[in-house]
């Protein structure tokens, strides 16, 4: 009933989600998966978005995850926001069944189901269909797996399932924490069992760990293999975006040290990656009351592992990082504020074991923890207040932020007296109101801890279409060019802009920024992905940057970049005549590193048409002198097939802007050939004199090998469950 009242303007309103992310990056992707399933192409590379890059690959784009068939079958500017909602709702249900299952306590589960659901984490993750698609399974999996590890049997299945679900949602951060902690749970509980049984434990967890791997190999092994291309290993150092250590008032004062946007929403000022992650004073209340009563190994565990992780996202601010750093590849995580993960999913367990042991305290010994947690909880609370009040943000409407702090105290200690309450009245009827009304009180503080945490826009904002590209030229339409945003039109109407939501989104659009071509199914040289190839993004800063007017026009011409924004006009697109087709032939072989290549491309009066640059190591297999008068006529240029012919005198070159991958299969009249890498990021086929047609086709033999694994997982999973039928008297129970 809460999920339904905090959201019926998406589920049965007239309103989508539009909160950052989920406009620029979750909506576009799943508009391209719809239209590429639809047009009968399964999206293995994308050809519209950084000259040409794996789709399927990037995991975060839920193309193999089985939920994405909810907002595939209904119109996508409704369903995609459902879908988010269901996973909150699930998320929820999944943290009622785990406390359950592990306290046997059913207001210990409400608690802990309501706090994981409504959390400002939870509910700000909404804007990412990937992460809150994981947030979803993640308590599902933490029960599955706890409990086949206990009993095995089917329950391993079970969990497989469960966990095969979750690696499929693409949210490496979620599901890397969500495994960590379950090995730190399930070594502890083995650690206190015999022999013979820490074995098994540690067995079943093992095998579970493979199984899942197994049935998500068709989406691991693609991603595996983007990634040794990409340079997102580990390896980076990029500490931008941590939390300051006085960002842990925000989990007391969502306002504090926070930013009012353009489209309504509070940004923090420290990091842009979460904008709220609010627990509340009645979880702090219940946090504090579980450890001055509880002696529990497992509650102390997950408390270090909660504050050992704020500490690593608090990065450079705190040495912590930089020592872990040195043994642990955290680059991987790109922003440190991603370690919130981990607290967010302990806190509210945390708080459910809390409520757990209000519930079972004995009354001689309830009064003296009563008055010990609100001490601790009044001071924390009273300090983030202060903290709120004494660091007002320039420019910024202090008197709103002081207002919400209020509330927050008030909220919380009306919550903290209805728990007390709940343990002195005795008759059953008040008892159940009085812990209703105690739920009640701790969802309306989520649902009111801060503005817009969900900015929505009219539905019909979704819909429309856009309303420049009909006038752009035909090339653009059938994918034969690329448009491009300026990079002083993107920080003047995109960041800068001061409309409302919906206008914003409009501009945007129109705009093609970030991922929003992927709508349109127009072409761009740029884009928004979490894996992208280290090539293309060194031509892509050559090519422009934030505060050029216009682009290096040797390189745009050769990119095939026929439109651009313009840099004095808003919402207008310009034409550029010298631009180039995207298959060319006849350019002069220069043979140079990488280096020389970039620092060629990047001169002004580069021209593509005479010279293409290839690597020391093709010269071997380049029979290609003089530039040549050859000519070539585009048959195809599908996403994962091209074809052309080339008419040429002499043996030559044939250029393709599109980025290289080895994934790409030249061959020449049907008889294989060797792609070769060009311009530093884009591909080559050395071409004999004559007529010949050359096909490229894309064909992902990880993905090919990664299927038939997971098909033989899902065999495996079907034998294990006939294997182990329920005994009679499980049966019979």
């Amino acid at each position: 009933m809460l999920v339904f009242v905090s959201f019926a303007e998406i589920i049965v309103g007239d309103r989508a989600p539009a909160t950052n992310d989920f406009w620029f990056f979750g909506y576009p992707l799943a508009a391209h998966l719809k239209a590429s399933l639809a047009g009968g192409e399964f999206p293995l590379w994308n050809p519209l978005s950084e000259c040409g890059i794996p789709f399927l690959a990037q995991w975060n784009t839920l193309t193999l995850y089985p939920g994405s068939l909810f907002y595939l079958a209904f119109p996508l500017e409704w369903s995609l926001g459902v879908f988010c909602v269901l996973h909150l709702y699930l998320g929820g249900l999944g943290a009622w069944c785990l406390v359950r299952r592990l306290t046997g306590d059913p207001m210990a589960a409400a608690v802990g189901g309501l706090v994981y659901a409504f959390s400002g984490f939870n509910q700000a993750c909404q804007m990412w269909p990937n992460n809150a698609a994981a947030l979803g399974w993640a308590p599902w999996v933490f029960l599955a797996v706890i409990v086949a590890t206990r009993e095995g049997g089917r329950l391993i299945v079970l969990g497989a399932i469960a966990g095969a679900m979750q690696m499929l949602t693409g949210a490496p951060e979620i599901i890397l924490a969500t495994w960590i902690l379950l090995a730190g749970f399930v070594a502890q509980e083995a650690i206190r069992s015999p022999g013979a049984d820490r074995r098994t434990r540690l067995l079943r967890f093992s095998a579970l760990i493979g199984l899942v791997a197994l049935v998500s190999a068709a989406q691991l092994l693609p991603f595996l293999d983007l990634l040794a291309h990409s340079p997102r290993t580990g390896e980076q150092t990029d500490l931008s975006w941590p939390i300051k250590p006085l960002g842990v008032v925000n989990y007391l004062m969502p306002l504090f040290n926070t930013r009012l946007t353009a489209s309504g929403r509070f940004a923090h000022v420290e990091q842009g990656w979460i904008h709220s992650y609010y627990l509340g004073g009645a979880a702090l209340w219940l946090i504090v009351f579980a450890f001055t009563s509880h002696r529990r190994p497992v509650l102390w565990m997950a408390g270090v592992a909660a504050v050992f992780a704020l500490l690593l996202a608090m990065g450079e601010h705190m040495g912590l990082y930089a020592v872990v750093a040195k043994v642990v590849p955290l680059g991987f995580t790109r922003f440190p504020s991603k370690f919130l993960v981990v607290p967010a999913l302990l806190l509210p367990l945390l708080s459910a074991y809390g409520m757990r042991a209000f519930n079972r305290s004995a009354a001689a010994e309830r009064p003296t923890a009563i008055v010990v947690t609100s001490l601790i909880t009044l001071v924390l609370l009273g300090a983030a207040y202060s903290a709120l009040a004494d660091r007002p943000v320039e420019g910024q409407d202090q008197t709103l932020r002081l207002d919400n702090g209020r509330d927050r105290l008030l909220f919380g200690l009306l919550a903290i007296g209805a728990i007390i309450l709940t343990a002195h009245v005795r008759e059953k009827r008040t008892v159940r109101l009085a812990c209703i009304g105690m739920l009640f009180i701790v969802w309306l503080d989520f649902k009111r801890h801060q503005p817009n945490v969900m900015v929505t826009v009219p539905r019909e904002v979704y819909q429309m279409p856009h309303p420049v590209l009909p006038s752009v030229g035909d090339e653009v339409l059938k994918r034969r060019a690329r448009m491009a945003l300026l990079g002083k039109t993107q920080l003047d109407h995109a960041f800068h802009s001061r409309g409302s939501a919906a206008e914003i989104l409009i501009h945007t659009r129109i705009d093609q920024f970030l991922n929003l071509n992927l709508m349109d199914g127009v072409m761009k040289f740029d884009g928004f992905f979490a894996l992208w190839f280290p090539e293309q993004d060194e031509l892509e800063r050559v090519l422009h940057s934030w505060s050029m007017t216009d682009l290096r026009p040797g390189l745009a011409d050769f990119m095939g970049i026929a439109w651009t924004s313009s840099p004095d006009t808003p919402l207008e697109w310009r034409k550029r005549p010298s631009a180039r087709p995207l298959i060319t032939a006849g350019q002069a072989p220069v043979f140079e590193d990488a280096a020389a290549s970039v620092a060629r491309l990047s001169e002004p009066k580069f021209d593509s048409s005479k010279i293409v640059s290839l690597r020391p190591g093709a010269k071997a297999s380049v029979n290609a002198g003089a530039s040549a008068d050859a000519s070539v006529e585009i048959l195809r240029f599908d996403p994962h097939d091209i074809a052309f012919t080339v008419d040429t005198p002499v043996p030559t070159m044939a250029v393709i802007a599109q980025c290289f991958h080895p994934n790409w299969k030249p061959a020449i009249d049907g008889q294989p050939a060797t792609l070769l890498r060009a311009n530093h990021a884009f591909q080559a086929v050395n071409v004999p004199a004559g007529r010949h047609e050359i096909r490229l086709r894309y064909i992902d033999w990880s993905f090919r090998a990664g299927c038939a694994l997971s098909l033989s997982g899902l065999l495996l999973l079907g034998g294990l469950w006939r294997h182990w039928r329920p005994s009679a008297a499980t049966s019979k129970r």
